[in-house]
C-alpha cells in the first residue's frame, strides 16, 4: 500500500505555488526561486502544523510496511516540525517494487541547531555526516529528511539544497553565457546523507549536480552516457519515453536536469523534473506497462501499486545504475 497523506491529517494553512523557470537561452534566461527536492520542486506547498503528527504517524504506519522501529524513527523526525512539502515515490527494478518512500521539505530557519543535533543523535545519524551537514548547511535554502524500506531494511535520508546558491551563480554569468553561446557547468544542488539507523556504518553521501539551462534534446544526448558503455537498459529506454512525451505535450515546459553520483560504488544516475508540465502518472501508463515488462514484475502486481497513484501528478524520475551495480527507475508524484 502507498503511503497517502490526505489533507484531514494535516492542518494545510494555504498552498503556494511557486515556478522553476530555466529557459533555454534562445528564449532568456528567467530563473525565479523555487522549492526543489533531489532535483524536483512541489508544484503546491503543503504548510503542516504537525501538532496532530501522531494521527499521520499511525496512518502512514497502517497503511504502509512500516516496522516498530520505523515508526519510531519518523516520531524522532516528524515530533514538533513543521513541514513545508512532502512527496511519495515509486521505486522499481528488476523483479522489484518499492512504494515505502516518502521525503519531506524543511525550511532550515524553522530548527534550530539544537533541534537538529537531538533529531540526527535520535536517528543515529553518523558522527561524520552530522559534521559535514552543519558545515554546510549554511549555504543551503532547504532542509530535507527521508524514509525508505527496502531489502536492506530501514534507509534514513537527510538532504540540503542550495537551489539559491545555483540560481545566484548562474544569474551572475548570465552575460558571459549569452556571449560566448555556452551553458552554465554543473552545479551542486544537493547532498544527500543515507544511513541504515540501526547500522550506521552502512552509510552513502550522493551529490547531486544540476547542469542548467539544458532543451530537451540536449537532455536526450547526456542520458546515454550515463549507463555504462552507453548500453541501453529498460530505465534509459523509459526515461527517453518520459522525456520525449512531455516535450511533445508541453513543448514549452521547462526541464530541470540533475546527474548523481557516490564515491566508492558504481552509482551513476540522472534526474528529470517535470511538474511544470503538469502532466499525471497515468499519462506514461504504456510507457510504465512496457517497463514493468522488461523488469519482470507480476502484472498483477504493478496493477495494485499503480491503481493508487495513476491520477497524481507526475513530479519527476530517476533513473541509472544503483550502488550495486543494478539497473533503477523512480517516479516521484505530488500527493495532492
Amino acid at each position: 500500500m502507498l503511503v497517502l497523506i490526505f489533507c484531514r491529517l494535516s492542518t494545510i494553512g494555504r498552498y503556494v505555488k511557486k515556478c522553476a523557470d530555466f529557459f533555454d537561452a534562445k528564449v532568456g534566461l528567467k530563473i525565479c526561486k523555487v522549492f526543489v527536492v533531489r532535483g524536483i520542486n512541489f508544484k503546491k506547498h503543503k504548510f503542516c502544523s504537525f501538532d496532530n503528527s501522531i494521527n499521520l504517524i499511525g496512518y502512514l504506519c497502517y497503511n504502509t510496511h512500516m516496522q516498530n522501529q520505523g515508526e519510531q524513527y519518523l516520531k524522532e523526525i516528524l515530533h514538533n516540525i513543521t513541514i513545508e512539502g512532502y512527496e511519495q515515490s515509486i521505486k522499481l527494478s528488476n523483479g522489484k517494487i518499492l512504494t515505502d518512500r516518502w521525503l519531506f521539505g524543511i525550511i532550515p530557519d524553522k530548527l534550530t541547531s539544537n533541534k537538529l543535533n537531538s533529531i540526527f543523535d535520535n536517528i543515529n545519524m553518523p558522527t561524520e555526516y552530522q559534521n559535514d551537514f552543519f558545515a554546510n548547511i549554511s549555504n543551503a535554502n532547504q532542509i530535507l529528511f527521508g524514509y525508505e524500506h527496502d531489502d536492506t531494511g530501514i534507509i534514513i535520508k537527510a538532504y540540503l539544497e542550495f537551489w539559491d546558491q545555483v540560481c545566484q551563480t548562474v544569474i551572475a554569468n548570465e552575460p558571459a553565457y549569452k556571449q560566448s553561446g555556452t551553458k552554465p557547468g554543473p552545479q551542486l544542488m544537493h547532498k544527500g546523507y543515507k544511513w541504515l539507523p540501526d547500522n550506521p556504518k552502512k552509510c552513502n553521501i550522493t551529490s547531486y549536480y544540476c547542469l542548467p539551462l539544458l532543451t530537451p534534446r540536449e537532455i536526450s544526448r547526456k542520458i546515454p552516457a550515463i549507463y555504462p558503455d552507453n548500453n541501453p537498459t529498460p530505465s534509459q529506454t523509459a526515461a527517453l519515453g518520459f522525456l520525449n512525451l512531455t516535450a511533445s505535450k508541453s513543448p514549452h515546459t521547462p526541464i530541470i536536469y540533475l546527474e548523481a553520483g557516490e564515491q566508492g560504488n558504481p552509482r551513476k544516475s540522472f534526474d528529470l523534473n517535470l511538474y511544470k508540465a503538469d502532466l499525471s502518472v497515468e499519462t506514461f501508463s504504456k510507457i510504465l506497462d512496457t517497463l514493468i515488462a522488461n523488469y519482470n514484475i507480476p502484472e498483477s502486481q504493478w496493477l495494485n501499486s499503480f491503481a493508487p497513484i495513476r491520477h497524481h501528478t507526475l513530479g519527476h524520475i530517476s533513473a541509472g545504475t544503483n550502488r550495486n551495480g543494478n539497473d533503477f527507475f523512480t517516479a516521484y508524484f505530488e500527493i495532492e
